[in-house]
Protein backbone atom coordinates (compact mmCIF):
# COMPACT_ATOMS: atom_id res chain seq x y z
CA UNK A 1 0.00 0.00 0.00
CA UNK A 2 0.99 3.77 -0.09
CA UNK A 3 -0.86 6.50 0.72
CA UNK A 4 -1.53 10.16 -0.94
CA UNK A 5 -2.09 13.41 0.58
CA UNK A 6 -4.25 15.68 -1.20
CA UNK A 7 -4.10 19.08 -0.44
CA UNK A 8 -6.11 22.33 -0.80
CA UNK A 9 -6.48 25.25 1.42
CA UNK A 10 -9.17 24.82 3.96
CA UNK A 11 -10.60 21.31 2.07
CA UNK A 12 -12.16 20.36 4.91
CA UNK A 13 -14.55 23.25 4.90
CA UNK A 14 -15.88 22.47 1.21
CA UNK A 15 -17.46 19.51 0.41
CA UNK A 16 -17.95 20.14 -2.67
CA UNK A 17 -14.26 19.76 -3.56
CA UNK A 18 -13.85 16.38 -1.43
CA UNK A 19 -16.59 14.54 -3.11
CA UNK A 20 -14.67 15.58 -6.22
CA UNK A 21 -12.19 14.44 -5.59
CA UNK A 22 -13.15 10.71 -4.38
CA UNK A 23 -14.94 10.79 -7.71
CA UNK A 24 -12.29 11.92 -9.63
CA UNK A 25 -10.17 9.30 -7.93
CA UNK A 26 -13.19 6.96 -8.79
CA UNK A 27 -12.92 7.78 -12.33
CA UNK A 28 -9.58 6.90 -12.49
CA UNK A 29 -10.48 3.51 -11.42
CA UNK A 30 -8.40 4.12 -8.26
CA UNK A 31 -10.14 2.41 -5.01
CA UNK A 32 -9.06 4.17 -2.05
CA UNK A 33 -9.60 4.37 1.91
CA UNK A 34 -9.64 7.92 3.52
CA UNK A 35 -7.15 7.52 6.85
CA UNK A 36 -7.95 11.37 7.73
CA UNK A 37 -8.84 14.46 6.87
CA UNK A 38 -7.37 17.76 7.88
CA UNK A 39 -8.15 21.29 7.56
CA UNK A 40 -6.00 22.19 4.63
CA UNK A 41 -5.63 18.28 3.60
CA UNK A 42 -7.09 14.67 2.81
CA UNK A 43 -4.77 11.38 2.90
CA UNK A 44 -5.73 8.49 1.77
CA UNK A 45 -4.49 4.73 1.37
CA UNK A 46 -4.39 2.76 -2.15
CA UNK A 47 -3.22 -0.41 -2.79
CA UNK A 48 0.25 -0.70 -4.61
CA UNK A 49 -1.29 -2.73 -8.15
CA UNK A 50 -3.75 0.61 -8.50
CA UNK A 51 -0.66 2.83 -8.34
CA UNK A 52 -0.21 3.09 -12.43
CA UNK A 53 -3.66 4.60 -12.39
CA UNK A 54 -2.35 7.60 -10.72
CA UNK A 55 -1.22 10.21 -12.79
CA UNK A 56 -4.40 9.86 -14.57
CA UNK A 57 -5.71 11.39 -11.35
CA UNK A 58 -3.34 13.93 -11.28
CA UNK A 59 -4.68 15.19 -14.58
CA UNK A 60 -7.83 15.16 -13.66
CA UNK A 61 -7.71 16.51 -10.31
CA UNK A 62 -5.18 19.77 -12.02
CA UNK A 63 -7.39 20.04 -14.74
CA UNK A 64 -10.36 20.86 -12.28
CA UNK A 65 -9.27 21.62 -9.32
CA UNK A 66 -6.31 24.24 -9.46
CA UNK A 67 -4.48 25.22 -6.30
CA UNK A 68 -4.80 21.65 -5.19
CA UNK A 69 -2.04 19.32 -4.61
CA UNK A 70 -0.98 16.12 -4.48
CA UNK A 71 1.98 14.15 -2.75
CA UNK A 72 2.54 10.43 -3.20
CA UNK A 73 4.10 8.64 0.05
CA UNK A 74 5.93 6.12 0.25
CA UNK A 75 4.62 2.52 0.38
CA UNK A 76 3.77 0.43 3.58
CA UNK A 77 3.17 -2.71 4.85
CA UNK A 78 -0.10 -4.09 6.14
CA UNK A 79 0.20 -6.24 9.61
CA UNK A 80 -2.68 -8.10 10.78
CA UNK A 81 -2.77 -8.59 14.68
CA UNK A 82 -5.74 -11.21 15.61
CA UNK A 83 -5.74 -13.33 19.27
CA UNK A 84 -7.37 -10.90 21.63
CA UNK A 85 -9.88 -8.64 21.76
CA UNK A 86 -9.15 -4.95 20.84
CA UNK A 87 -10.59 -2.22 23.49
CA UNK A 88 -9.85 1.78 23.22
CA UNK A 89 -7.38 1.23 26.01
CA UNK A 90 -5.60 -1.30 23.77
CA UNK A 91 -5.38 -0.17 20.62
CA UNK A 92 -4.25 2.92 22.34
CA UNK A 93 -1.73 1.03 24.20
CA UNK A 94 -0.38 -0.77 20.50
CA UNK A 95 -0.20 2.87 19.15
CA UNK A 96 1.81 4.33 21.62
CA UNK A 97 4.07 1.03 22.00
CA UNK A 98 4.82 1.26 18.36
CA UNK A 99 5.85 4.87 18.53
CA UNK A 100 7.90 5.01 21.40
CA UNK A 101 9.90 2.95 19.46
CA UNK A 102 10.15 4.60 16.01
CA UNK A 103 7.38 2.84 14.65
CA UNK A 104 4.66 5.50 13.22
CA UNK A 105 1.85 3.83 11.83
CA UNK A 106 0.56 5.44 8.65
CA UNK A 107 -2.92 3.16 9.37
CA UNK A 108 -4.45 1.55 12.25
CA UNK A 109 -7.72 -0.62 12.39
CA UNK A 110 -10.27 -2.27 14.31
CA UNK A 111 -12.08 -4.81 12.50
CA UNK A 112 -14.24 -7.92 12.89
CA UNK A 113 -15.79 -7.00 16.20
CA UNK A 114 -12.93 -5.67 17.64
CA UNK A 115 -10.77 -8.93 17.03
CA UNK A 116 -8.68 -7.87 14.92
CA UNK A 117 -6.09 -5.03 14.15
CA UNK A 118 -4.80 -4.17 11.34
CA UNK A 119 -1.63 -1.52 11.16
CA UNK A 120 -0.05 0.05 8.55
CA UNK A 121 3.82 0.43 9.11
CA UNK A 122 7.10 1.70 6.64
CA UNK A 123 8.92 -1.66 5.63
CA UNK A 124 11.86 -0.26 7.22
CA UNK A 125 9.86 -0.52 10.89
CA UNK A 126 8.71 -4.04 10.06
CA UNK A 127 11.06 -6.18 12.23
CA UNK A 128 10.70 -3.83 15.21
CA UNK A 129 7.04 -3.57 14.81
CA UNK A 130 6.41 -7.04 14.50
CA UNK A 131 8.23 -7.92 17.48
CA UNK A 132 6.59 -5.01 19.79
CA UNK A 133 3.50 -6.73 18.79
CA UNK A 134 4.01 -10.16 19.53
CA UNK A 135 5.66 -8.78 22.55
CA UNK A 136 1.80 -6.99 23.25
CA UNK A 137 0.20 -10.01 22.17
CA UNK A 138 1.43 -12.28 24.39
CA UNK A 139 1.14 -10.04 27.04
CA UNK A 140 -2.62 -9.26 26.21
CA UNK A 141 -3.37 -13.37 26.46
CA UNK A 142 -1.71 -13.47 30.11
CA UNK A 143 -4.05 -10.32 31.36
CA UNK A 144 -7.12 -12.01 29.28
Amino acid sequence: MFSVKIEREKIAKNAKVIIRIFALLEEAGVPCECIAINIDWISVTILQEYRSRIPQFLWAVGKELKGTNVILDNEFLLLCVEGITFTSRRVGYFMTSLMFNGVYPHIMRQMNSNKKLVVGVDYECKDTAIRIIRELVDIGNISA
